[in-house]
Parts: structure tokens; sequence; C-alpha cells
């Protein structure tokens, strides 16, 4: 199977202020289509800086000298910035479908709605009820539901399991081992586990790719 590039560090590092300890030197490596990528470490180890710097070099060209992007689609998921709590869960879920679906492939919105509803194991009812009634852990199912139906070429979740119940978090895991051939996906997490526990769910036996990215952070790569 033919791998492009989606993303591209080359040498990229970064301190937010002169005097502070540098929190990546000089690293490089690569996000590839047809991939999972987890961004495993603790609080603190830079996990939401590297998210921060990919979001902003594909928004603004930020760091562009060392992050090359090659994919045109790209969706970002780290809270639930851009909901409208006094819409309905269909309204959000058009609204933002309409507005940023990838549109270089057909997609059927009922279809992949109910697809990814069925995942979750979530009620078609809940299509009718606002944001502001649902939980924090419904909230954060809508919001990967709502970015999966765009079928983006790349999404990034930072920490998606917050809130998740046992049977969803396998749920997901699911999902990632069976669009992984169709959206390629970094998760950053805190989960230690949560390579192992894919790895017991895809039946593939994709080949592993595992990089430090600092004295914290480790980059596991499944493609």
């Amino acid at each position: 199977m033919y791998n492009k590039n989606l993303i591209d560090f080359n040498n990229f590092s970064f301190r937010y202020n002169k005097d502070d300890d540098v929190i990546f030197k000089d690293i490089s490596f690569s996000i590839v289509n047809n991939s999972v990528n987890f961004i495993i470490g603790d609080n603190g180890s830079g996990k939401t800086t590297l998210f921060k710097a990919i979001f902003h070099n594909y928004l603004y060209k930020n760091y562009s000298d060392f992050i090359k992007i090659n994919a045109k689609y790209i969706g970002f998921i780290w809270d639930f910035h851009n909901f409208y709590d006094k819409l309905t869960v269909y309204q959000n879920i058009k609204l933002y479908f309409e507005l940023s679906k990838n549109k270089n492939i057909k997609i059927d919105f009922n279809k992949s709605v109910d697809l990814f509803f069925e995942y979750f194991k979530i009620e078609k009812s809940y299509l009718n009820k606002t944001i502001s009634e649902l939980s924090f852990g419904y909230k954060q199912k809508i919001l990967i539901i709502r970015e999966l139906i765009t079928f983006k070429e790349i999404l990034l979740i930072d920490e998606p399991f917050l809130g998740l119940d046992y049977s969803s978090y396998y749920s997901f895991l699911k999902i990632l081992s069976d669009f992984y051939n169709q959206i390629s996906f970094i998760i950053f997490t805190q989960n230690p586990n949560v390579v192992y526990d894919f790895n017991n769910i895809n039946k593939s036996n994709l080949n592993l790719n595992k990089i430090s990215l600092n004295s914290k952070i480790t980059l596991f790569s499944l493609f």
C-alpha cells in the first residue's frame, strides 16, 4: 500500500521563552496516510504544545520551516469550543458537516451519522436533544462523531477518552481500527495502555513504529 506523508516534522525545536527549558529539541518524524498514531505522555509533557504547533501551522503557517502539512482536510478536537448549546445534536452535526466536510469524497450524511451512533450505541432520539441537555460523556461522543462524519484526511484528538465509559472507550478504539484506511488519526493521551488495548482489538497486524519525542512523550505509529 502506498504511503503518503500527511505531516512532516523536520528538526523542530520549541520553548515558550528563551529562559525556559526546551520542550522539543530537533525532533523529526512523519505521519502517513492509513495510520493510527498515539502520542502518549503525562500532563505537562508537551502533548498540547505539539497539538497546537500542528494546529497553528495548518491555519497560519507559523512553523512552516519545520512542519510541512500535505493534507488539505484536517480535523482537530480538543474541547467543546464550537458547540451551539441551544441547537439540537442533529443541527450541530449537520451545520458542522456542511461547513467542513471533505469535498473530495462523496459522503452520505444520514448514513454516516447512523453508522457512528451505532458504534457508540447512542439512541437516535438523542439527535433531537439540545447540546445543553447532554452529559459530559455524551458531549464527548457527539464531538467525536461530528468530526468523524466529515471524513477528513487526518484527525487529531486531544484526550478523547475523557468522559467515556469502558464500553465507549473500546467502541472508539474499534472505530480507529475500522477506519484508519480512510482517516488517519493522531491521538494525544495520558493513557499508557492504549496501544496494548488497540492491538487487542485490531486484527490486521499493523506495523509499529516507536519514537521518543522528548524524555516524557512517545509516539507510537501503526500503519
